[in-house]
């Protein structure tokens, strides 16, 4: 789509990292006291999301192979759309509904990978920061939050477990029981589940006890689509000053972002660690260093480079 399809954010106050943590604060708390109820209803939620914005690239795949399928048919009360379209919304379906009555799996985390890398992918098409301040604010407030819901949640969670147990039968603590059955446990989250919106890599324990439950490692959306939008910033400037791929700020930002997520890949082998600050150093303190060696650090920091020729 063009830029009528993306959300420009030009500035980012007090107002929004007030709200921002507000809401995320409120979330977190409703999800860590009714845990168990409210994961199902997310997994959900992220099945019919991921299926939504995995339509687009498959009808784009299926358009490569059989350009014909591009002709567009109308069906009452709906706007013209691509054959491609009709055929790849069924099939996204399909993939993310396979997902879900196979998310227990070993092997599951491909798929799970290839639709949380479609919402990842989607956001970063759509939503473009304006600013390399907004930017830097957005990490920061993001990687606050990373660090509460890693080290703030497990503690909350536990306390009020045992208060719950404490109420039930004098103290025991009490954990959720196992599935009894094939169907039990794909209906129902187990303790191995993880919140859906994660990008998943295997783990190699040598044989060895992990220290976590979960048989995959993994990283939040966040750490991939934070990243993701600050590079974005950098095309978009690279852009508007003319800048070739060899001398412009994308290409710094693209290494810092590789970096980062090998680190952070690294940190979360064998446990679960916050790993969005992990960007600072490896992305933004690199492109503002090298603007402020060519004299634009402000320019940097302030333009809204997306109203400056950035890509739409």
């Amino acid at each position: 789509g063009g830029d009528a399809d993306v959300v420009h954010v030009d500035d980012l106050g007090m107002a929004h990292v007030a709200g921002f943590f507000v809401t995320s604060a409120t979330g977190l708390m409703i999800l860590i006291f009714f845990s168990s109820d409210l994961l199902m209803v997310l997994t959900v939620l992220y099945c019919l999301a991921s299926a939504m914005t995995l339509s687009p690239y498959l009808s784009s795949l299926i358009v490569r192979g059989f350009p014909y399928l591009q002709k567009r048919v109308l069906f009452p009360l709906c706007d013209p759309a691509p054959l491609s379209s009709i055929i790849a919304l069924p099939c996204s379906l399909f993939l993310s509904g396979l997902w879900f009555a196979t998310r227990h799996h070993t092997l599951s985390f491909v798929l799970h990978d290839v639709l949380s890398a479609s919402i990842a992918v989607t956001i970063i098409s759509k939503v473009r920061l304006g600013t390399l301040k907004v930017a830097s604010v957005l990490l920061a407030v993001t990687a606050t939050y990373d660090f509460i819901w890693v080290y703030a949640s497990p503690i909350i969670m536990e306390q009020s477990l045992r208060a719950a147990a404490q109420g039930s039968d004098g103290g025991a603590f009490l954990r959720p029981a196992e599935p009894q059955n094939a169907i039990e446990r794909t209906l129902s989250p187990l303790p191995t589940d993880v919140i859906p919106l994660v990008l998943l890599f295997p783990r190699n324990t040598h044989g060895q006890p992990s220290p976590i439950e979960h048989p995959n490692g993994f990283l939040g959306l966040p750490s991939v689509v934070v990243p993701g939008m600050i590079a974005g910033v950098a095309l978009s400037a690279d852009a508007a000053k003319g800048r070739n791929a060899g001398w412009g700020y994308f290409p710094v930002a693209v290494a810092g972002c590789a970096v980062g997520l090998a680190l952070s890949v690294v940190a979360n082998r064998d446990t679960v660690q916050p790993t969005l600050g992990l960007f600072a150093p490896t992305m933004l303190l690199p492109m503002l260093v090298i603007a402020r060696v060519r004299g634009e650090f402000h320019e940097m920091w302030n333009a809204p480079w997306h109203q400056h020729g950035g890509p739409g």
